[in-house]
């Protein structure tokens, strides 16, 4: 039996308890690549990956997404920017394996963690579209009822979400507060302007309507605005 030496947050859902351990006893995810023999939380495995599209898996667990009465219900882990173009690189989970990531992984708890890559050089299966390197302080649990995978230009594959039905936030492995929320938006919003920028006058449009879409699931971002401690999101959302 593998003695547990890291403290785990409670609450870990039945379908994750049947998964293998790592040294220090954390539960090792569906997604996570074995590159030299050992599990590396930082990789993903690429068959993983086409198991999970085509059997409709979570990424966490492994098991089957549910279905309701609207179809298949999935809930994607991104960051804030991601919920505002509506596009993930990895794979939906079910909605208890999802937010227990949310208060486990250590880096969608620690802000300040910064994603190590030291060691990976040619065994890293690489994301799809173009990443945003940064930690967003803020993790996004988008619950959908839609979504499709689509190929970038670069290859791989994205996972555009078409049927939100829910966000939830968290930060530092608890509820976001509507002031972490904000200030990951605000500070991750230049990111996308450059690249908006780059594509033209259509895209930077096209980035308005998407940030006037997802700040509404954000609660209280009106009254947030009107502080004036927001001013780039606020010039984004001004029709």
């Amino acid at each position: 039996m593998t003695e547990h030496k890291v403290k785990l947050p409670p609450g870990m859902p039945s379908k994750m308890k049947g998964l293998k351990r790592d040294e220090v006893g954390r539960p090792i995810p569906f997604f996570v690549g074995y590159p030299d023999g050992k599990p590396d939380f930082r990789t993903m495995d690429g068959t993983r990956l086409r198991e999970a599209i085509m059997g409709d898996l979570c990424w966490v667990c492994g098991q089957r997404l549910l279905r309701s009465q609207g179809g298949l219900v999935g809930t994607f882990v991104a960051g804030p920017m991601c919920l505002i173009n509506c596009t993930s690189a990895e794979p939906p989970a079910h909605g208890d394996c999802a937010e227990w990531c949310a208060k486990a992984c250590p880096f969608l708890v620690n802000p300040n963690k910064v994603r190590r890559e030291t060691g990976l050089e040619g065994k890293l299966e690489e994301a799809a579209g173009i990443a945003i390197a940064r930690n967003p302080g803020v993790t996004a649990l988008i619950e959908s009822q839609k979504w499709v995978t689509w190929r970038p230009d670069g290859g791989g594959v994205l996972f555009n979400i078409q049927r939100i039905r829910s966000v939830e936030f968290f930060a530092q492995g608890e509820r976001a507060t509507v002031k972490d929320v904000m200030e990951s938006i605000e500070t991750g919003l230049p990111l996308l302007h450059d690249m908006a920028e780059e594509e033209g006058r259509d895209a930077v449009y096209d980035l308005r309507k998407k940030v006037r879409t997802a700040i509404r699931w954000v609660p209280d971002w009106d009254v947030a605005l009107n502080t004036g401690d927001y001013p780039l999101t606020a010039a984004t959302v001004d029709p």
